[in-house]
């Protein structure tokens, strides 16, 4: 069995003690929510921990990534291919469309 490795867990733990404590918030609601990140901005990180988006970047260049994108990169990498909510809700509503039976019982 191929075992990943955890990069962001890995320099969360291992810088958690050098970021103050807005820095050590915003990294550990990234390591807590990591899917949801994958869909976020920096503003939307930020607005949901009262926070601002030069924060959100400066910590996650604390931990030794370029910027947001950098570490959704490697949280793809994590995960695997990430399916967005767009796609998602294609499928479904090409799933749906096809029997109505399917989608009655669907929406009950």
């Amino acid at each position: 069995m191929i075992r990943k490795i955890d990069v962001y867990g890995d320099r969360l733990r291992s810088r958690a003690h050098l970021l103050t404590p807005r820095l050590l918030q915003v990294a550990s609601y990234i390591n807590e929510n990591r899917e949801a990140v994958m869909e976020q901005t920096a503003m939307e990180i930020a607005a949901v921990l009262h926070t601002s988006d030069a924060t959100v970047v400066r910590a996650i260049q604390a931990l030794g990534f370029g910027g947001l994108r950098d570490l959704k990169q490697t949280l793809e990498q994590w995960f695997g291919p990430v399916v967005t909510s767009s796609e998602k809700m294609s499928t479904t509503v090409n799933t749906l469309t096809s029997d109505v039976d399917a989608s009655i019982d669907f929406v009950l």
